[in-house]
């Protein structure tokens, strides 16, 4: 449906946050991590089986430290054109942090910026960043940066100093989400 109407060549992001457990098909063991990526193998050659389809497939982890490593849901090469990374300006595990503090917990957590700039360099494909914005929780303001300047400053020194295939800021006025 997408080449007839015209977007044969949109970015696809499957089960993109996949690690959380919010997710419908959420990653939590090894062999989960197996289907996932035989999953994704299977809707990335159908689709590209279509005339007419030149799609870009977005292989997007979440930044959680728990679960599952995420590269054993990788489904190959082949079938990831970019490594994607959902990135917020707030840190799970701590409170009342500074700005900078909180940028290096973002850059170096088990599987933060550094860890997909690592990944993406070892397969030879860009770093995308299909979601990424700031948070502000009033239920927990310690552990969210809310209106950080800094932030903004720290992703686009991050985006000018890397291969970015892409980034979306993302912005939501949906006070139970916590988004700005």
């Amino acid at each position: 449906n997408l080449v007839p109407g015209g977007l044969g060549g949109v970015g696809i992001r499957l089960s993109w946050e996949f690690k959380g457990h919010w997710s419908p098909g959420a990653v939590r063991t090894p062999a989960d991590a197996l289907l996932f990526a035989q999953a994704w193998r299977g809707i990335v050659q159908a689709m590209r089986s279509v005339r007419g389809a030149g799609f870009s497939f977005d292989w997007s982890p979440n930044m959680q430290r728990s679960g599952v490593n995420p590269v054993l849901a990788y489904p190959g090469d082949r079938y990831v054109s970019e490594i994607g990374l959902d990135v917020y300006d707030w840190n799970q595990s701590a409170r009342n942090e500074s700005p900078a503090k909180r940028w290096s917990e973002i850059v170096s957590r088990g599987y933060g910026l550094a860890w997909q700039s690592r990944l993406a360099a070892a397969h030879h494909k860009p770093v995308a960043f299909p979601e990424w914005g700031l948070v502000s929780y009033t239920g927990d303001r310690g552990k969210a940066g809310g209106d950080d300047p800094a932030f903004i400053g720290h992703m686009f020194e991050w985006f000018a100093h890397h291969d970015v295939a892409f980034e979306v800021y993302f912005d939501a006025d949906l006070p139970s989400a916590g988004l700005y």
